[in-house]
C-alpha cells in the first residue's frame, strides 16, 4: 500500500488493519512506527519482514527492532533511486551475520 506522505500513525493504522506483512522504507521510519505502536499498544505481529535501504542503519537498531518485534526478519537493500528498483536484498541470518555488506544480485536480474 502507498501513502502519499509517511506518517507513522497512518502506517501503524494500516498495519494493524491490513495485517501487513512487509514494509520497506529507511531506518529512520521503522523507529517512529515502533513508538506510535508501542503508545498505542498496536499489534503488529503480522509483519514478517522489514527491509531498509537508502540510509544506514543505526549500529544496534536491529537488535531493538527484533526484542520489540520478535516475529520479524529484518534486512537492508540496495538498489537505484533513479530506478526505483531493488537490485540486491540481504534478510535473516544473512543481514544479521553482517548488515554493513551487500548482497548478490538477484538471480532474477541477471
Amino acid at each position: 500500500m502507498f501513502t502519499p506522505e509517511f506518517k507513522a500513525e497512518t502506517a501503524v493504522e494500516l498495519m494493524v488493519r491490513e495485517r501487513i506483512t512487509f514494509f520497506a522504507g529507511v531506518a529512520a521510519m521503522l523507529r517512529p512506527i515502533l513508538l506510535k505502536a508501542e503508545d498505542t499498544a498496536s499489534d503488529l505481529s503480522s509483519l514478517r519482514l522489514f527491509v531498509m535501504g537508502g540510509s544506514p542503519v543505526p549500529e544496534g537498531f536491529t537488535a531493538e527492532v527484533r526484542r520489540r518485534l520478535p516475529g520479524i526478519n529484518p534486512g537492508n537493500v540496495w538498489g537505484m533511486t533513479e530506478g526505483t528498483s531493488i537490485v540486491s536484498c540481504t534478510e535473516g541470518d544473512e543481514y544479521l551475520e553482517g548488515p554493513a555488506r551487500s548482497a548478490d544480485p538477484s538471480p532474477d536480474w541477471r
